[in-house]
């Protein structure tokens, strides 16, 4: 009896051959489906009833031509022998497919829509990078925003598929399932404002607050931008930090839940005035083309943050994760992240950067802890909402 055209796989490089038991299992098929019937080595007699005209002889099993529960291809059984080369084969072969070694590691990565973002996002360009290297393949799960990401991990708890997630920062930073932290890039937070519109923008925090200048600003309970700037006005008003708030409010037009909307809002030229960063100008001068749109620049200082990749402490790929985390700091991550992030890398700052009219170095850094924000923030928005609704 021939085997069916259709029995075409189950196992890589398996060679299906009529009637031979694998390990102490028989193989009978239907259409697409693979069933294993346990009759022992020996093949003993099948104990249904026997409604159709049976195979070579009674002794061996057989399946009824009319027995619609297992199909109508009857393939006999063979006994096993010492010498037979498909001994243990079954077994083999399960373990084959199921191997790593049939296919790549996975490494899992979290982070936030802006890191992804074909505009300036280094996302696509560090795993095409680093799969080239790593024989593995790399896949993102994208929320959008880190705070976001942090709940969905604290969510997950163990379970969670992540081994890395890329954009924590000092500001909101939470270690809880983290087992390593390394610091990949910085950046600075700064209003970033349209030159033909603001011809003399203000020159300090307080003189932007006291303008009338629309302004667009981040919700600091879903926004790591948001919580930056948050911070930056409890840093450099104290007690007075819920009087600014109430000033400022009457010029902000809107607080998006996220940077990617705000500066969605901006670039449609709803405002004059966004918060971002520091290095945005440069961005608009060497990849738009648009050196009007320029960064605000305050000589008392302004907020920074260590940006942060984290290996967790669930992780089932502790090698591969390492051999990323060592990739994020060589030359060529580097310079993808200087150049298609437009954030400050650990290494050498890009020549183009430093020519450029819009180039910001980076700023004096207002003095902040992780710690401190994780044990005010509630309070610190509390006074933020309150502010708003006097």
């Amino acid at each position: 009896m021939s085997t069916p055209s259709n029995l075409k796989y189950f196992f890589p490089r398996l060679l299906l051959q009529k009637g031979v038991i694998l390990g102490k299992k028989c193989f009978v098929f239907q259409r697409k489906t693979l069933a294993f019937l346990d009759r022992g080595s020996f093949c003993p007699k099948d104990p249904r009833p026997r409604k159709g005209k049976p195979l070579l002889s009674q002794g061996q099993p057989f399946l009824a031509k009319d027995d619609t529960r297992w199909g109508q291809i009857r393939v006999p059984c063979q006994k096993w022998t010492q010498s037979s080369p498909f001994k243990y084969f079954s077994t083999f072969a399960l373990l084959l497919s199921t191997s790593p070694l049939y296919g790549k590691e996975t490494l899992t990565i979290y982070t936030h829509a802006a890191f992804m973002s074909s505009t300036y996002g280094p996302g696509t360009h560090l795993k095409e990078a680093f799969e080239k290297i790593c024989e593995c393949e790399v896949q993102y799960v994208v929320l959008d925003t880190i705070p976001l990401v942090i709940n969905r991990i604290n969510f997950e708890g163990e379970k969670t598929k992540a081994d890395v997630i890329l954009g924590l920062e000092d500001i909101g930073l939470d270690v809880t399932h983290v087992d390593k932290l390394v610091p990949y890039a910085s950046h600075c937070l700064a209003f970033v404002y349209d030159s033909t519109k603001i011809p003399c923008p203000p020159k300090t925090l307080d003189e932007l607050i006291n303008s009338s200048y629309p302004i667009i600003l981040q919700d600091p309970r879903s926004s790591i931008t948001g919580l930056g700037f948050l911070v930056w006005m409890k840093k450099s008003y104290g007690d007075k930090a819920p009087q600014k708030w109430k000033t400022l409010a009457d010029h902000v037009l809107t607080f998006t839940k996220g940077w990617t909307e705000a500066y969605a809002l901006f670039k449609q030229g709803v405002a004059p005035i966004v918060f971002s960063y520091t290095t945005d100008g440069l961005f608009n001068e060497l990849a738009k083309e648009m050196p009007h749109l320029k960064s605000l620049r305050f000589p008392e200082g302004h907020l920074c943050s260590n940006i942060y990749a984290a290996k967790l402490k669930t992780t089932q790929h502790s090698e591969l994760v390492d051999q990323f985390l060592d990739f994020l700091l060589s030359k060529e991550a580097q310079h993808l992240i200087a150049t298609h992030a437009w954030i400050y890398p650990k290494g050498d700052i890009p020549e183009a950067w430093i020519k450029a009219e819009n180039y910001f170095p980076q700023p004096f850094w207002i003095s902040y802890t992780s710690q401190e924000v994780k044990d005010s923030q509630r309070a610190w928005i509390q006074e933020w909402v309150e502010g708003l609704i006097q």
